[in-house]
């Protein structure tokens, strides 16, 4: 699975949508379900994707589906 893949079906199960539904330029405060409690959701989701603890710096980074793109490439 490419990484924009996995990025859009990580975001996707944390705003409970499709991953066809998010749109390439998902962010928080532009895409509504992105709320507080679904970026927690997010950071959940990624840190079981990955495997490990995001640093404070990983979460108050991941801002956009972009983000979640590059920090799925560095990992």
């Amino acid at each position: 699975m490419s990484t924009p893949d996995r990025a859009r079906g990580v975001l996707a199960e944390a705003v409970s949508y499709a991953p066809e539904e998010i749109p390439a330029d998902a962010a928080i405060g532009s895409f509504e379900p992105w709320d507080s409690l679904a970026h927690a959701r997010l950071m959940i989701a990624l840190e079981t994707t990955l495997n490990r603890a995001l640093t404070a710096d990983e979460i108050t980074s991941v801002l956009s589906l972009r983000d979640i793109e590059l920090l799925l490439d560095a990992s």
